[in-house]
């Protein structure tokens, strides 16, 4: 009986780890996840890119690290990289849990 008992417990064991394996790697990628990094939720990243889907900068949402830097007629984005910030153009207002934060005045959007 007592075999019994610790075949049923290592089988139980095999299959919970297989299953929550399984739960790992169905989860989403997080925005920015294929640059080497990811955006951190401190930063509300949206969108699939800026300023053109699949960029690898992000509009940045209202959240506590983000507040100070708003202003309706600014965007602000974030990058992952030094190299991708200055590339947008605006101005760099700050570096946050690895996302350099720029602002970018409104009328740019336009064509």
């Amino acid at each position: 009986m007592l075999h019994f008992c610790s075949t049923l417990l290592t089988a139980t064991i095999l299959i919970t780890t297989g299953v929550l394996a399984g739960c790992a790697s169905t989860q989403p990628a997080r925005a920015g996840a294929g640059q080497g990094g990811s955006f951190p939720d401190s930063v509300n990243a949206f969108g699939d890119g800026y300023p053109v889907a699949g960029a690898p900068c992000r509009r940045l949402g209202e959240a506590r690290a983000t507040a100070a830097y708003l202003d309706h007629m600014r965007t602000l984005a974030g990058c992952l990289t030094r190299s991708d910030a200055d590339a947008l153009g605006g101005q760099i207002v700050g570096h946050i849990d690895g996302v350099w934060m720029i602002s970018i005045p409104s009328e740019r959007l336009s064509p």
